[in-house]
C-alpha cells in the first residue's frame, strides 16, 4: 500500500472512529447538560488540569517514542509498559495526597473524594497505552474504532442513569471511569501483544531521551490549556467555569472529528517519510489545506449562531455560554494546524524544538493573561485568540525550517480558504439577523442560514479552490 493510500485509509477509519464516538458523545452531552447544572460541569473543569498532567506523566512521551521507533522490538514494548505502570501508581498516590490541598485552593471540600476516585484512570490508562501505541504503529485504526464505540456507549449509559437519579457531578466521574476501563479491556482483547518480564535499561534511557522533552512539553500544555478554568474558578465562579468548559467542548467537537483524526494518522505517516523532505512538505501542505477547508467554515458558522445553537441544544440555562463560544470558535481555527506542525517535528525527532516552542508559547500566554484579566472575564477569554495566532506563527516557523518552507509561504497558502470561510460566515450572519425578527421556530433560524452558508461556501470553493473538493472526494471514496 502506497503512502497516499495509507494516509487515505488511515484517515477514513480514524475519521469514522472520531465521527462515531463524537456523535454518540455529543448526544450524551446534550442529555447530561439538560439533566445536570453548569456547576457540575464547572466542578469537573477545576480538576482537568491535574488529571491531564497525570496522564502526560504516564504515557505522554515514551509511547510516542515507540511509535516513531522503526525497529521497536519486544524489549522496547515491555520496558515502556512496566515503566508506565510504575509511574501510574506513583502519580495516583501523589494525587491522593494532593487532593485536600487542591480542595482547599478552591474552597470546595467535595473535590477531595472526586480527585481520589477520578485519578484511578491513571492506573487504568497505564495498562492501555502500549497496546494503543502498537495499533497506531501498525495503522490499525479500524480496530481502534471498534474499541472506542462500545466504550463511549457504556460510559453514556452510566452517566445518564446516574444523572437521572440526581448524582450530580459524580455522574461525570463514573462515566469517565467506565469509558477508560472498558476501553482498556477491549485493547487487551483485540491486541495479541502481551508484556514479557523484561526491562532493558538501555532502551528505557533511549525512549526517555526522546520522550522526556515531550513529557515536559505535555505538562506545560496541560497547565496552560486548562489555565482558563483554573483562573475563572478561582477569580470568578464555578458556574462560569461550567459555561466556559461547555462552550470549549462544543467548539472542540468539529476539531476532534477532523483535525483529531488526521493528527492521529499523520504521526506514524510522517515518521515513515521523516527523511524525505519533499514528501513531507507535500503531505503537510495537503493536510493543512484539507483540514482548514472543512474546519474553518464550521467554526465560523458556530460562532455566528452561538445563541440559537446553545438554546436549541442545551436549553436556556446555558445561554450565558454563548459569548465564550463566539470567541473560542475563532480561537480554534489555527490550532488545528499547530497539531500537524508538532507531529512533523516529532517525526523528525525535534523534541528540543517542540520544547522551545511550548515554553515561548506559554510565556506569551501568561503575559496576555496578566495584562488582560483585570478587564473582566471576556477580555480574559479573548487572550486565547491572541495566543493562538502567536502560537501558529511560532510553530509554523520552526516547522518550515524542517521542510524548507518560509513562514510567509505558509501564511499565503491558507489565506484563500480563510477568506472564503469568513465571507460565507458573513452571509450566515446576515440571514440569521433577518430571520430573527420573525416568530419562526428556533431550529429554522439555525437550519436556513446554515444551508445557505454551506451553499455559498461550496460555490466559492468550487470557483477558487476546486482541488480541495477533489481531494476530499478521494478521502470519502477511499473505502
Amino acid at each position: 500500500m502506497s503512502l497516499k493510500q495509507q494516509l487515505i485509509s488511515g484517515f477514513f477509519w480514524t475519521y469514522l472512529q472520531q465521527f462515531s464516538t463524537q456523535l454518540i458523545n455529543f448526544s450524551i452531552s446534550i442529555v447530561l447538560a439538560r439533566l445536570l447544572l453548569p456547576e457540575d460541569f464547572g466542578t469537573m473543569g477545576l480538576i482537568y488540569i491535574f488529571i491531564t498532567i497525570g496522564h502526560v506523566l504516564i504515557d505522554g512521551g515514551l509511547t510516542l517514542s515507540l511509535i516513531r521507533t522503526i525497529e521497536a522490538d519486544e524489549e522496547d514494548f515491555s520496558t515502556v509498559f512496566f515503566t508506565n505502570i510504575g509511574v501510574s501508581v506513583f502519580v495516583y498516590l501523589l494525587a491522593y495526597v494532593a487532593a485536600p490541598y487542591i480542595a482547599h485552593f478552591y474552597n470546595l471540600e467535595m473535590l477531595i473524594a472526586i480527585i481520589r476516585i477520578f485519578a484511578l484512570t491513571f492506573i487504568i490508562s497505564a495498562f492501555s497505552s502500549v497496546q494503543s501505541a502498537i495499533l497506531s504503529k501498525k495503522m490499525q485504526f479500524k480496530i481502534q474504532m471498534l474499541i472506542a464505540i462500545p466504550s463511549i456507549i457504556a460510559s453514556g449509559i452510566v452517566g445518564i442513569t446516574l444523572a437521572f437519579f440526581n448524582f450530580g457531578v459524580w455522574s461525570l466521574v463514573w462515566a469517565s471511569l467506565t469509558q477508560n476501563g472498558i476501553g482498556t479491556l477491549q485493547l487487551w482483547f483485540y491486541n495479541d501483544w502481551r508484556p514479557k518480564w523484561v526491562f532493558n535499561k538501555i532502551k528505557f534511557l533511549k525512549h526517555l531521551h526522546f520522550g522526556y522533552k515531550l513529557i515536559i512539553t505535555g505538562v506545560f500544555d496541560a497547565i496552560f490549556v486548562n489555565i482558563y478554568p483554573i483562573f475563572i474558578g478561582k477569580t470568578f465562579s464555578i458556574k462560569e467555569v461550567g459555561f466556559y468548559t461547555q462552550a470549549e467542548g462544543l467548539k472542540q467537537l468539529p476539531i476532534s472529528n477532523v483535525a483529531g483524526a488526521l493528527s492521529k494518522v499523520t504521526m506514524p505517516l510522517f515518521s515513515k517519510i521523516q527523511n524525505d523532505n519533499l514528501k513531507l512538505k507535500e503531505a503537510y501542505h495537503r493536510i493543512t489545506q484539507l483540514v482548514l477547508f472543512v474546519i474553518t467554515p464550521i467554526l465560523i458558522f458556530m460562532s455566528v449562531l452561538a445563541n440559537p445553537l446553545l438554546l436549541f441544544l442545551y436549553s436556556a440555562k446555558w445561554i450565558f455560554a454563548a459569548p465564550y463560544l463566539k470567541i473560542l470558535c475563532f480561537a480554534g481555527i489555527l490550532p488545528t494546524i499547530n497539531g500537524y506542525n508538532i507531529n512533523l517535528l516529532n517525526a523528525k525527532g525535534k523534541s528540543d524544538s517542540i520544547l522551545k516552542i511550548e515554553i515561548l508559547n506559554k510565556l506569551f500566554l501568561v503575559a496576555m493573561i496578566l495584562i488582560f484579566y483585570k478587564y473582566g472575564i471576556y477580555a480574559l477569554v479573548w487572550t486565547k485568540l491572541i495566543s493562538t495566532i502567536f502560537s501558529y506563527l511560532l510553530n509554523s516557523y520552526f516547522c518550515g525550517k524542517e521542510i524548507n518552507t518560509s513562514l510567509l509561504d505558509q501564511i499565503i497558502s491558507i489565506i484563500p480558504v480563510l477568506s472564503l470561510s469568513f465571507l460565507s460566515g458573513f452571509v450566515v450572519q446576515t440571514i440569521y439577523l433577518a430571520l430573527n425578527s420573525y416568530p419562526i421556530p428556533l431550529f429554522l433560524k439555525l437550519l436556513v442560514p446554515t444551508i445557505i452558508g454551506i451553499s455559498v461556501y461550496y460555490g466559492l470553493i468550487l470557483i477558487f479552490k476546486r482541488q480541495l473538493i477533489e481531494e476530499l472526494k478521494l478521502v470519502i471514496n477511499s473505502k
